[in-house]
């Protein structure tokens, strides 16, 4: 059975918070399991607002791949996405507002 995503905006939405959390979570792990072991230091290497950047990326490659097929209104979602989390990370850890 070959599986058919239908192309609605939520459906982008939902697809690029669960990629985003997947490689969030990957590399959640390897900054703070792997990385750590690996400084004398003890200190995780990267700060939390560079994971939550690191774990946007792939919706880039999303974004175009699901363009080029012509799923238009779920690229949407994904941008959404992406600029609603670009956005709250602007605020939260650069400008400190919240």
């Amino acid at each position: 059975m070959k599986f058919r995503l239908k192309d609605t905006f939520i459906n982008g939405f939902v697809l690029s918070m669960l990629l985003s959390a997947i490689v969030f979570g990957i590399v959640f792990l390897l900054n703070n399991y792997v990385l750590i072991y690996a400084n004398p230091n003890r200190i995780a290497p990267l700060r939390e607002s560079t994971l939550l950047s690191i774990g946007l990326f792939p919706n880039i490659f999303l974004i175009s791949r699901m363009s080029n097929k012509g799923y238009l209104k779920l690229s949407r979602g994904i941008l959404t996405f992406v600029f609603g989390a670009v956005i709250y990370m602007v605020f939260v850890y650069y400008l400190k507002v919240f």
